[in-house]
């Protein structure tokens, strides 16, 4: 596993990996994350964000449009946990949405 490069500032963590991610860059970025964090919000570029939300849930999303949010819900303790556990899907939503 690669060791995460953080740069902390204020409450955000650069990840470099995400940046033209692989799906496995996604999952050991999570898994590097400190267990004290109990929510986080990952942003990276398509088409690697899209395929990786697509891989969580049943839920498919075409498309992760620009400033799209996925969340979801994972019962962990540990974020190594992450990638075993199974993952809830709790709402999806982006600037242009019909409302």
């Amino acid at each position: 596993m690669r060791k995460l490069i953080t740069k902390k500032k204020k409450s955000i963590i650069v990840a470099p990996a995400l940046y033209e991610p692989t799906a496995e860059s996604f999952l050991e970025t999570i898994e590097g994350l400190e267990n004290d964090l109990k929510t986080v919000a990952l942003f990276s570029h398509n088409p690697a964000i899209t395929s990786f939300v697509n891989s969580l849930t049943s839920v498919i999303i075409d498309d992760m449009p620009t400033c799209s949010v996925f969340g979801l819900k994972a019962d962990i303790k540990k974020w190594k946990e992450f990638k075993a556990e199974k993952k809830e899907f709790w709402f999806f939503d982006y600037p242009k949405a019909e409302q």
